[in-house]
């Protein structure tokens, strides 16, 4: 497939679905995955929970980040800010945040959830990273961004050399069931981009930077990066 043509689907798909994505947070998520209709009853009873379970341990290990690294009066980019969950919390540590999405849905849905706190220290607007860099900031998060991008290069480039530290997750192209979601491309109902760890690290440290922590999470990994 096309990669711009993927990176549109991608992001149609999140103009209808972001709202309903972020009950993945809380109950359960209604997403309108695009399958037949057996094949989304079964996709949605046994893959569903699975996916929530893994999401809720990333929320976790943003939330460790955030509460670890985020201190009041630091600037911080929440890439990809979704519903606007992470933006909230780097707001409560006192942070100055700029918060971006490619998803227009998703920057109404984060200014709609963040109505009743002080706007005066949050950027809410819509980013394509692929094609622009981020300002200058202390530190950076993108959750569930680089699982829908090929251009992996391009996305570094736009963030590392604005910031001091980093969080990102992506998806393993040589987890097994990553290679079988390849193949079989009704369960990859989202298009996903897969990227592998040496890919990662070689360009990880091209840009200055080093791994700080590596986790595994769900059929990828999370990384912290920290500027040398």
């Amino acid at each position: 497939m096309d990669k711009s043509k993927n990176y549109t689907i991608n992001k149609d798909y999140w103009e209808k679905n972001i709202e309903s994505y972020s009950g993945f947070y809380y109950v359960n998520s209604e997403e309108n995955i695009q399958l037949p209709f057996g094949l989304s009853v079964l996709y949605k009873k046994f893959l569903f929970p699975l996916e929530r379970k893994v999401t809720l341990e990333r929320y976790n290990n943003v939330c460790a980040f955030i509460d670890k690294h985020v201190k009041k009066g630091m600037k911080v980019a929440d890439i990809g800010c979704g519903s606007g969950v992470f933006s909230k919390k780097l707001l409560e540590k006192g942070a100055y945040v700029y918060a971006f999405d490619y998803a227009e849905s998703a920057v109404e849905l984060t200014k709609k959830n963040l109505s009743t706190v002080a706007v005066s220290n949050i950027e809410v607007s819509q980013f394509d990273i692929t094609k622009n860099c981020i300002p200058d900031v202390d530190a950076a998060i993108s959750i569930g961004v680089l699982p829908y991008i090929d251009e992996v290069d391009k996305y570094f480039h736009n963030i590392l050399p604005h910031t001091d530290r980093f969080l990102f997750n992506y998806i393993d192209k040589n987890n097994l069931f990553n290679l079988t979601r390849r193949m079989m491309s009704f369960l990859d109902v989202r298009s996903y981009s897969y990227h592998s760890q040496k890919e990662i690290s070689s360009l990880v440290h091209n840009n200055g930077f080093s791994i700080a922590e590596n986790k595994k999470l769900g059929t990828g990994f999370i990384l912290e990066l920290k500027k040398n």
